[in-house]
């Protein structure tokens, strides 16, 4: 799923009013996959479009991995 990020309660976000629950997730960022903390992600991807993996259960996706584009990705 790959959408614009919307904070919500960490560990959870939403795409596209998709809740996203990143609890067991890694993060990055960039196409390069600069490896973040869960803090670190967080803190830098307001406003940013965000592509995550993992799997969907209901209306929740458990992410696997939450990657912030940067403006070399798009």
């Amino acid at each position: 799923m790959r959408g614009p990020y919307t904070a919500t309660t960490a560990p959870q976000f939403t795409i596209l009013g998709i809740t996203i629950d990143a609890t067991n997730a890694t993060f990055g960022k960039g196409e390069e996959s600069q490896s973040l903390t869960a803090a670190q992600f967080f803190a830098q991807a307001v406003g940013q479009i965000v592509d995550v993996r993992g799997t969907a259960t209901g209306s929740m996706v458990m992410a696997r991995t939450a990657m912030i584009e940067t403006e070399e990705d798009r």
